[in-house]
C-alpha cells in the first residue's frame, strides 16, 4: 500500500534561489513516471544539503532517483538525506 494520491510537499529553504530550485526538483519528481513527490512529505535545502522527508519507506530506486534529480542541480548526490516520517 504504497499509493498516498497527494501530491503536495512541503518546502523548506532560506532562500528565494534555494526555494526555485527545491521546486524545481518537485517539479521533475512529479513529472517521473512514478510519480515520486505522492511519497514525499516536504523537501529541505540547508546549504546544499537535501532533506527528504518520506510518508513510507522509499525503495532504493526511490532514492537513487531523488539523489540524480539533486545532482542534476548542480548539487552532490551524497549530499541527500532521507527520512521516513519525521519532521526536519
Amino acid at each position: 500500500m504504497r499509493d498516498t494520491t497527494d501530491a503536495e510537499v512541503q518546502i523548506s529553504a532560506t532562500t528565494n534561489w534555494r526555494s526555485l530550485r527545491l521546486n524545481t526538483l518537485a517539479y521533475a519528481l512529479n513529472d517521473a513516471d512514478n510519480n515520486l513527490l505522492r511519497l514525499i512529505d516536504s523537501l529541505s535545502d540547508h546549504k546544499g544539503d537535501l532533506t527528504v522527508v518520506w510518508k513510507v519507506e522509499p525503495t532504493q530506486e526511490e532514492r537513487q532517483l531523488v539523489a540524480e534529480g539533486w545532482a542534476a542541480l548542480y548539487e552532490a548526490a551524497e549530499n541527500v538525506r532521507h527520512v521516513v516520517g519525521e519532521e526536519v
